[in-house]
């Protein structure tokens, strides 16, 4: 079943487009297929907002409210296949700006997450990513406007995680906020 997708601001996906034209243009956007790939072959697909959890809101055991927008993330396919991904960022100045291309293992992962999301009976959720940093650590949330988020971590991922399971959010956001307290507790006896 497919998950909602808001449009994304007009100015997010003009960044990507002009990132990409000019990758393609100097020849540094390739594929496995083909070693150099012209802008108008890519396409981009599942728009979604990303947002951002801290190691210190973890740490705080706060929910995903305190999840921070920083921007847009699309899938970039190239002859129906994803081959990149691209984010934006929200500047200072609330201007939309290319912050990544990424070709590397969260590309698959990112499309099998969206897959495993899918198939799940969440019509009216929306699908975001769920950036923790300091963990290592992406899941697409599916958003809907009740309190019982799920997760679904993005390969590859932390050990004892599985990627492309369904995770209650309050379930998985106590798994990460130990592991974020622990990570606190081993930098504090490091620094001692």
């Amino acid at each position: 079943m497919a998950l909602r997708a808001p449009e994304p601001p007009d100015e997010s996906g003009t960044a990507v487009r002009a990132g990409l034209t000019g990758l393609a243009q100097a020849g540094r956007f390739s594929t496995p297929e083909r070693p150099t790939v012209t802008a108008d072959e890519l396409e981009l697909a599942r728009p979604h907002r990303a947002y951002l959890l801290g190691l210190d809101d973890l740490q705080a055991g706060r929910a995903l409210e305190a999840a921070q927008l920083t921007g847009w993330r699309y899938l970039v396919l190239h002859r129906g296949a994803p081959v990149a991904l691209a984010e934006t960022v929200i500047d200072r100045d609330g201007s939309h700006v290319l912050a990544q291309v990424n070709y590397g293992p969260f590309v698959a992962g990112s499309a099998r997450a969206f897959d495993a999301a899918e198939a799940l009976d969440t019509p009216d959720a929306e699908a975001r990513l769920l950036h923790v940093p300091a963990l290592h650590f992406l899941a697409l949330w599916l958003h809907e406007d009740t309190p019982d988020a799920v997760l679904v971590p993005i390969a590859p991922t932390i050990s004892g995680i599985n990627a492309n399971q369904p995770y209650p959010a309050a379930e998985l956001l106590a798994d990460l906020s130990e592991r974020a307290r622990a990570q606190a507790d081993q930098a504090d006896d490091a620094g001692s």
